[in-house]
């Protein structure tokens, strides 16, 4: 059943991008489920987020500490707010974690030299471990059933992320998806955008709209993102629409 937005929620929809057709979307979400934001950094995208769910359990991802504190206070007026200085992938533990001289580069993975040689303010500036976790285990440890909105902007870890999630991409627990493509390697060994499309079909997921981003100075694209909805969102929510 369509539901009607906030009156934040409406002006992004109508400005559009991908925070608008999540915006789009939430009008006919349900409440029985949680948001994830993975790779909060500064909470550009999980201010908005918040809002568009205002009654949801918001999960924010950050495993640097700085930022999590950052995002701990930006958002501490919100009591459906948890700050969990974790980063997800495919598998627990533990693992080095790059921080870019521009922080908003940082990865797991390091950036090749093709990109540093472009882009030389995306160089690491140093490195710490940090604690690993996949969705599917932290779901189960958290008892989540049902996330209604996930976005994840990884710097090329999204394919891992979506291998840690197997178990609520399999199930079709995930309604709506939000995340960064490359369509050239940045990162090293990072997936393109063939590669996380293929990961999602083969859960039952489709696109529901693709956002290109930047491009190089050849003229070649780099980046953008997309918003992906599972089947049975599409076929039991999205006909309100």
């Amino acid at each position: 059943m369509k539901k009607p937005l906030t009156r934040r929620a409406n002006v992004l929809a109508r400005k559009g991008g991908p925070v608008g057709a999540i915006a789009k979307l939430s009008a006919v979400s349900d409440e029985s489920g949680v948001v994830f934001d993975v790779g909060v950094n500064r909470g550009t995208i999980a201010r908005h987020l918040i809002r568009m769910f205002p009654r949801n359990t918001c999960y924010l991802f950050e495993p640097l500490p700085e930022q999590a504190i950052y995002v701990g206070k930006r958002f501490s007026e919100f009591p459906n707010v948890r700050i969990i200085q974790q980063a997800l992938s495919n598998e627990l533990g533990s693992a080095e974690f790059f921080v870019g001289k521009r922080v908003g580069t940082s990865s797991l993975l390091r950036m090749s030299d093709e990109s540093l040689a472009a882009h030389p303010e995306a160089e690491v500036d140093y490195s710490i471990p940090v604690t690993l976790n996949t969705v599917d285990v932290f779901c189960e440890e958290h008892g989540i059933s049902k996330i209604s909105c996930m976005k994840i902007d990884a710097q090329g870890s999204e394919l891992n992320i979506f291998r840690g999630a197997s178990r609520m991409l399999g199930s079709q627990s995930v309604d709506m998806i939000m995340f960064e493509w490359f369509a050239v390697q940045h990162y090293e060994n990072c997936p393109l955008i063939l590669d996380l499309w293929t990961e999602l079909h083969s859960h039952g997921y489709s696109m529901f709209d693709i956002f290109p981003g930047r491009y190089f100075r050849n003229g070649q694209r780099r980046f953008g993102d997309a918003v992906f909805v599972s089947d049975k969102f599409r076929r039991d929510r999205m006909p309100h629409l």
